[in-house]
This record gives C-alpha cells, sequence and structure tokens, in this order.
C-alpha cells in the first residue's frame, strides 16, 4: 500500500496495491486495479471501474462500455442511458427505472426526422406528415394541411381544406353522404365570372360524364351541389346549382358556383381550358316535379342525411333518400325512404307517425321485434297480444300468449287462455284445445285422443256409444253399427265396400234376413222382393204381387234354378207378351218385324224378320216356320269341302261370309262385301287384323308413344298400315290420367292417305301414349 499527499508520474507506473493521493497527475499513462483520488488529472483513462464523487470534465469523447451487457450510464443508482438491445436504438430510462418518466421541463424537444410512437408505429411524425393509426380525440382545434387516420374525434374544431365528400358533408347541423362526380385527368374546365360572387364552370370528361343520371340519381337543372377542387391555381370549395343537366352527348356539366368575390373577380377574364387538380361534385338536393303534381316543382334531400336538429322540435334523425320510381327517375318525392329518429311530419298509410321510430317503404329483419304499444298492419299491440277489433266478438281477430280474461267462443264455456279466436265462432286455447262452430279442412287432420263431435278418437278408428248404440269408423271395418266388435256388428261396411246388414231401409227397400222387399200389396204399391235362393224359397226375384210370402201372383218372377216368368217384358228393345217376343214398329218409318214366338196350332211361324207386321210374317224375307224350315234370300251354312279343313258361312246375299283357311281369300270373316272382286265394308284377316270402312274407304287405328319438351309442341310421325283411296278423318286423344295437368294439348296436322303428324304438348318432356282413329 502507498499513501502520498501529491504524485507526479510523467512516464510509466505500475502499481499492484492501492494507491491513494489527494492530488494525482499523469502525463502519459497509469494502470491501477483501484484509485481514489480527490481530484484526477489524465490524457486518457483506461478502467473496469470508476466512481466519481465529485465533478468529472472530459474536453475529449467519453466512451461507456464495450457491449451491449455494459453499455449504460446511471444516475443516482438508476440505469437512464443505455444501449438498447443492441439493435439500433439508444435506451433512455427504457428500463423504468425512472418511474415517472423523462421530463423535459420548458426545453423545445426537436428533431430533422421523425417522431414514432408505438413499437410498430402507431403514430408517425415527421417534417411532411403526421399518421395515426389509433384513434385520436382532439379536444380544442386542429389545423393541418394532411391528415391520415383510422378514427379522428373532434371535440371542437377540425379544419381542413379538403377532406373526402364521398364519407361526409358538412351542411351546416346535417351531414349528408350523397353522389359524386370526380373529374378525371383530360379534362377541359372553362371558368368565367357571372356576378359579383358566382362564377360559371363548364367541365367536359368524357369519362366520368357518360349519362345524365350519376350513381342512381338524375342530376337535373338547378339541383344544388358541393364543390371542391383547384382551379387555375385557387382552392375553392363551396355551394352552387347545376346550370342545367348533365349532357350524356356531350359529357359535359355545367355549373354556377357562390364564391367569395375575391374569387369571383380572378375570373373576370373568362379562363379556357386552365389548370385544375381534385375536382368533385357533389349533388346534395335533386330538383324536380313534385310526386302527383305536373306543375309545382321541389328539392328533395340525395343520399343520407343525418341531421343533429331536424325540423321539429330541434329533434334529430337519419334519412335515406332514395328513388322510388325507376320509370320516372324525374319525379321529386318529398318523404324520404328511411328515417330513423324523430319521426313527426311523417305519414304511414293515414297513421300519422308521432315521436322517436323508424320509418321506411318496406323493412326486412332477421332478428327480432319487441314492441308493447303501437299498431301493426291494422292490428293493436298490447304487451302480450295483437288486437283487431273486440276480440271475441265477430270480424275481429287476437293472437296472445294466453287472455286472463274468460270469454266463450266457437261453442266453448266462459273460459280463459285464449291464444287465437277469430270471430266469436272460432278459438284455440293455449292447452291446444280448439273450438269452432264450422270448419272446412281441405288438408290432414293428425290426432290419436280426443274426440271430434259425439266420437272419441283412438289411435286406429273414431267410436261413440256402446253395446246396441255403438258407432265407429275405422280399425277393421271402414264402418260400423250396433256392436263394440266391428267384425260382428249386425251392421258393417268393409273397405272393399260390402255391405253387411241384417235389417233396415235402404232407398224404400226394406232389409231383413235374407232378402230385401218393398211394397205393401196394394193395387197403388204392390210387393217387389229379392231373396236369398234356399231350400225352402222357390223364387228369387218377384214383381207385381200382394203378399210378402207367398209371391205366385206376381206377374214377373225369376225362380232359384234362373227360370223367368213374366206376362209382358221388354228387354233390349225386345217386347215379350205371351208366348211370344218381338221387335221393331213398322208405324215408325217402316221399321221392319223381328219375332219369335211359341209354335202353337195357330201358329205358323216360329221366327221371322224383315217384315211389316206383328201378326203377318208372310212378307218376312227370312223366317222359320213351327216345323223346322228356313226361308230366307240366301242362306249358306256349313263346310263347303270338309276334305280340305275349309269351312265357311254365307247369310243373305253379300250379308255375312265367314271363310276358315281359305286360300282364296286373306280374309276370316266378312260381315259385308261390296262385290266379288272388292275389298270387304267390315273384315277380319286371317292374321287377326280388323278392317272397318265406309263405302269409300278403310278406317284404321293405333296408338304410339311421343316423346316430349317442356312446353313445347314435340312432332311424332305416324304411318298408316295401308294406303288410304283418299286422305282420311284423324281423331287423337292421350292415353293419360293428368290430361289438364301435365298433358296442355294434343293434336294432329300433315294428314295425308300414307300417315299423319302428332303434336304432344306438355309442362314436362315425359312421354306420353297417344291413341288415333283414321276413318274415310
Amino acid at each position: 500500500m502507498a499513501q502520498l499527499g501529491n504524485l507526479l508520474v510523467t512516464g510509466s507506473s505500475r502499481l499492484l496495491g492501492k494507491l491513494f493521493c489527494e492530488d494525482i497527475s499523469v502525463g502519459n499513462s497509469l494502470t491501477v486495479k483501484t484509485l481514489s483520488a480527490t481530484n484526477f488529472t489524465s490524457t486518457n483513462i483506461t478502467t473496469s471501474g470508476l466512481t466519481v464523487n465529485g465533478n468529472a470534465t472530459t474536453t475529449g469523447t467519453l466512451n461507456v462500455g464495450n457491449s451491449q451487457a455494459n453499455g449504460k450510464i446511471s444516475i443516482n443508482g438508476k440505469v437512464s442511458i443505455r444501449d438498447y438491445a443492441n439493435n439500433g436504438w439508444l435506451g433512455i430510462n427504457d428500463t423504468g427505472a425512472w418511474t415517472s418518466g423523462v421530463y423535459f421541463g420548458s426545453s423545445v424537444i426537436r428533431t430533422d426526422g421523425g417522431f414514432q410512437v408505438g413499437g410498430s408505429g402507431k403514430i408517425v411524425l415527421n417534417t411532411s406528415s403526421a399518421k395515426f393509426n389509433v384513434p385520436v380525440t382532439i379536444n380544442n382545434s386542429l389545423a393541418a394541411n394532411n391528415i391520415t387516420a383510422t378514427n379522428v374525434t373532434v371535440n371542437d374544431t377540425l379544419k381542413a381544406f379538403k377532406y373526402e365528400l364521398n364519407t361526409i358533408q358538412d351542411l351546416g347541423g346535417e351531414f349528408c353522404v350523397a353522389p359524386i362526380i370526380y373529374i378525371q385527368s383530360g379534362a377541359t374546365v372553362n371558368v368565367s365570372k357571372a356576378s359579383a360572387t358566382t362564377i360559371t364552370v363548364s367541365i367536359l370528361d368524357k369519362t366520368a360524364i357518360t349519362s345524365d343520371s350519376i350513381q342512381g340519381v338524375r342530376w337535373a337543372e338547378n339541383s344544388k351541389i358541393k364543390f371542391q377542387g383547384k382551379i387555375d391555381g385557387l382552392n375553392i370549395r363551396c355551394s352552387g346549382v347545376m346550370a342545367a343537366k348533365l349532357n350524356a352527348t356531350a359529357n359535359t356539366m355545367s355549373l354556377t358556383l357562390t364564391v367569395e368575390s375575391s374569387i369571383a373577380n380572378h375570373f373576370s377574364t373568362a379562363k379556357n381550358s386552365t389548370s385544375y387538380s381534385d375536382i368533385s361534385v357533389m349533388l346534395y338536393q335533386r330538383y324536380g316535379k313534385k310526386i302527383g303534381s305536373t306543375t309545382e316543382n321541389v328539392y328533395s334531400p340525395v343520399g343520407i342525411r343525418m341531421s343533429a336538429t331536424g325540423s321539429a322540435n330541434s329533434a334529430p334523425y337519419v334519412d335515406i333518400w332514395g328513388s322510388k320510381s325507376s320509370s320516372d327517375p324525374d319525379t321529386v318525392y318529398t318523404i324520404p325512404s328511411v328515417r330513423l329518429g324523430y319521426l313527426d311530419g311523417l305519414k304511414c298509410g293515414t297513421y300519422d307517425c308521432v315521436g322517436y321510430g323508424l320509418y321506411a317503404d318496406n323493412v326486412y329483419l332477421n332478428g327480432t321485434i319487441i314492441s308493447n304499444s303501437g299498431t301493426i298492419g291494422g292490428f293493436n299491440i298490447t304487451t302480450n297480444a295483437l288486437t283487431n277489433g273486440t276480440w271475441g266478438t265477430d270480424k275481429s281477430v287476437l293472437m296472445c300468449t294466453g287472455t286472463d280474461i274468460a270469454k266463450s267462443v266457437g261453442g266453448s264455456s266462459a273460459i280463459s287462455g285464449w291464444c287465437f279466436t277469430a270471430g266469436s265462432k272460432f278459438g284455440v286455447t293455449t292447452s291446444g284445445d280448439l273450438y269452432a262452430s264450422n270448419a272446412n279442412i281441405s288438408g290432414t287432420i293428425n290426432a290419436s285422443k280426443g274426440t271430434i263431435g259425439r266420437f272419441n278418437i283412438t289411435d286406429t278408428y273414431l267410436i261413440t256409444g256402446s253395446g246396441d248404440t255403438c258407432t265407429g269408423m275405422g280399425e277393421n271395418q271402414a264402418f260400423w253399427a250396433g256392436s263394440n266388435d266391428s267384425n260382428n256388428a249386425p251392421f258393417h261396411v268393409g273397405y272393399d265396400g260390402s255391405i253387411y246388414s241384417i235389417k233396415g231401409l235402404v232407398g224404400g227397400w226394406n232389409i231383413e234376413n235374407g232378402k230385401l222387399y218393398a211394397g205393401d200389396g196394394s193395387e197403388d204399391n204392390p210387393v217387389a222382393v229379392m231373396q236369398m235362393p234356399q231350400k225352402n224359397n222357390l223364387w228369387t226375384f218377384a214383381v207385381g204381387g200382394k203378399s210378402h210370402s207367398n209371391y205366385s201372383d206376381c206377374p214377373f218372377r225369376v225362380s232359384k234354378d234362373g227360370k223367368m216368368r213374366a206376362s209382358w217384358a221388354n228387354l233390349a228393345g225386345w217386347t215379350i207378351t205371351d208366348g211370344k217376343i218381338y221387335s221393331g214398329d213398322p208405324t215408325n218409318s217402316g221399321e221392319k218385324v223381328s219375332v219369335m214366338q211359341i209354335p202353337t196350332a195357330n201358329t205358323t211361324w216360329t221366327f221371322a224378320t224383315g217384315g211389316t207386321s206383328h201378326a203377318n210374317y208372310s212378307d218376312c224375307p227370312f223366317r222359320v216356320s213351327k216345323d223346322g224350315h228356313v226361308f230366307g234370300t240366301e242362306v249358306c251354312v256349313g263346310a263347303d269341302d270338309d276334305t280340305k279343313g275349309r269351312a265357311s258361312t254365307l247369310i243373305t246375299n253379300m250379308g255375312i261370309t265367314i271363310n276358315v283357311n281359305n286360300s282364296t281369300t286373306n280374309y276370316g270373316l266378312i260381315m259385308e262385301q261390296t262385290g266379288s272382286s272388292g275389298n270387304p265394308y267390315f273384315g277380319v284377316t286371317l292374321q287377326g287384323k280388323l278392317f272397318a270402312r265406309s263405302s269409300s274407304g278403310f278406317c284404321q287405328k293405333g296408338a304410339v308413344v311421343c316423346k316430349a319438351t317442356a312446353n313445347t309442341p314435340t312432332k311424332t310421325s305416324v304411318t298408316f298400315s295401308s294406303t288410304f283411296s283418299a286422305v282420311p278423318t284423324v281423331v287423337v286423344t292421350p292415353i293419360s290420367a293428368q290430361p289438364g295437368t301435365y298433358v296442355k294439348c294434343v293434336s294432329v296436322s300433315n294428314v295425308t292417305t300414307k300417315g299423319f303428324d302428332i303434336y304432344l304438348n306438355r309442362t314436362d318432356s315425359n312421354s306420353t301414349s297417344v291413341a288415333w282413329i283414321a276413318m274415310l
């Protein structure tokens, strides 16, 4: 250890211990582990640790540390300045050692670069701009050439030469979002003074002005506009009007702007094709004819209008003004399409809107409507109900969560809990009970319990009563009565339509075991009976008698073995009398007679036809005598050559011809022959084909599947199996169970002797079978 009062070292010195001196002056260099001195003067000092309790002065450079870890300066034991993470930033109290921060007093902080707040540049200030990426609140005033910010809140005054018109336009107590035209580069701008405070601006822009309706609004003459931009070096921001409507043909806009006198005087000499920049024009009130008037013109707002004071009671609102008629864009409407806020002065139909609320031409909501008062579509709104009229009375309607007032509706007793009523005759309660005086239901009713009328409802049937008084529908039988057991009920109807009944009256017919009967046996009401053919019953049918037990006196009766007894009858035009059956009336335009009669001693002919009398049959061209003689114009019965397996029948002259396996003809059956070499009017070929024709041709028929194209007549061609001698008449019909529903129409066209076309029109593209008949 060395301790000296004064030490002067002019060369080099090395001390291995400690050195305590009052004053030390080192001319060259001094290396010491620990140095403690009151005053120390040296050209350079290098030390791993230096503590200065007094004043330290250097005329050179003070270099602290050689790494990020030890490059720091502490004041009063607190790290105040340091190397911040060795990334190019100087840390000043970045560790927060000075808990209140860094205080500069009244001095000025200056930077020639930029001032940044936040690691990612939330606020950036430099010599050319100020950028805010966080909400900004200004409580006094702000004046700036350019402001870029996500959100800005101004509690007092915001001053700026230019801001975006398509966002918000200040109209003095109102804000407006309205259509804007931005004048593009390459346009022509002409300006001239119009008066002491007005100028006329004419703009030609083939890009921006292409229609007289921009952004859905007609820019008509005298419509009010807001203008901003720079023309001939002057910044102009003012109001004005359209001097004329937009000229879409010439691509021009003509404006009259109200400006300061200095600006108007600047254009005392007209400026044509003058310089311009950032010109935008906003239409905020359009001008045109008032709706419902042909002479009165009015102004109407455009776009979205937000009013802080409103037009009544200084009450605010937000309006949306839209064009209500695309077919008449010149018509101006004097009420908004939508208003949110104070509604006094508006009408909804005949209803006067009052107070705050929402008015709109249409409202579409995906969420919830909550209202405890007012009306909707003629219904009064209460806390839990919608009513029209006095509910529970005729011509009223109630929809409710459940009434606490008891009323009688639809035949019910006086009960409460109604959730729906229509008039006084229909209602539904909260428990699901339905009461109705009448109900017409075209859809489906599903119920597995309860009652309908007097009937109890089960899962499979309806039933009322018990035992002999029981009636039911469903389960094993469609209908039954007289027993709880539907299968053994004295009356029941099966699902296949079969009826079982042991007694009753149906259409005037009495039902008893085994028979149906009517009549009391009187002259005006004789007996008629149908009974089961049992052992003790001879007659199955009988009519005209006097007794229900003995039918032998009935003039008409049929026995159980099929024998019929009748004194007179007419069956299919044949009259039955005692001993004969005949048809034909000679008094009716020469109608011919046919007869069958019992061969007696007084009769000659048993069968006869073609005559003119019911009493004398000798003029009949065909007749058979009671001894079996046949008289006819021509009759051929039997085979003409049995050895060759041929058979033929010819009755009357060229009347009926039947050939089987006859090589001389192609027809197996001919009902009428035109001649020895002609085709038949009606015939069946050996192959089973049927031909029928009039005296001038054949009749043919068939069916064909026709393709379809939805709602388009689609053609299908048909070819006759043989050619007609002339163009026939063709009739077609669809083979369908949905005529008029899916099949709209079937028709024919292009009919020839060889075929025709079918046109099918369906609502879908499904194929359809169509039947046809062609006949001369």
